[in-house]
């Protein structure tokens, strides 16, 4: 749910919450409500600058099978976007962000830094479309549990995604997305691809 609020004439406080699900092979695997705050500031050119710093709960609904292995636990991030029209239906965002994932076991504690940068577009009959990208680098703060004391962990992350969405009425949108995730770690057995589809909701006040 978002809800946003003119401040001043060119400056809009913005406030999302949400909640995504996961499931894997029909089982429920993951829990992720989350806060956001953040502002929009709109500049003459059309162009408009956007801050956010927001916190996510992570609750996994397994038991983890040592305590070093337990990702529950808080993730906390801020970041910084600037997007600017390339025509009246297209536009560029190019953006900064960072995060700091504290975890209840040592193994997922870590701090993250990135880049990301994307398209949105409008598109007839209503529908409105969205693709991008990022890369960010993963320190993890202890030895991993399968190398300890020696290693510490760090991942290269590459992520790419597209979204096509269309509004139900003046305050929801239905949203499809499609995610991949391209992780390359020092310790070989973090190393994956990952490939997500998801349907949800988006509601605006």
């Amino acid at each position: 749910v978002d809800y946003s609020r003119l401040l001043q004439p060119r400056l809009i406080g913005t406030l999302r919450g949400s909640t995504d699900f996961a499931f894997v092979d029909g089982e429920h695997f993951l829990s992720r409500p989350g806060l956001r705050a953040g502002f929009i500031y709109r500049w003459d050119s059309g162009h408009f600058t956007e801050g956010n710093i927001g916190v996510m709960q992570n609750t996994y609904e397994f038991t983890a099978p040592t305590p070093a292995l337990d990702r529950d636990g808080q993730a906390w991030s801020g970041g910084i976007t600037h997007t600017a029209p390339l025509n009246k239906n297209l536009r560029l965002r190019l953006g900064a962000f960072t995060a700091y994932n504290d975890s209840d076991g040592t193994d997922y504690e870590y701090v993250t830094h990135g880049v990301q940068a994307g398209l949105s577009a409008s598109l007839p009959q209503g529908f409105f479309a969205d693709v991008g990208g990022g890369y960010n680098r993963d320190n993890y703060d202890n030895p991993n549990s399968f190398t300890a004391p020696v290693t510490r962990r760090n991942d290269d992350v590459w992520r790419a995604q597209a979204q096509l969405g269309h509004p139900v009425n003046k305050h929801f949108d239905i949203v499809a997305r499609y995610n991949e995730v391209w992780n390359d770690s020092n310790i070989a057995v973090f190393n994956y691809d990952q490939r997500i589809v998801s349907i949800g909701a988006v509601g605006r006040y």
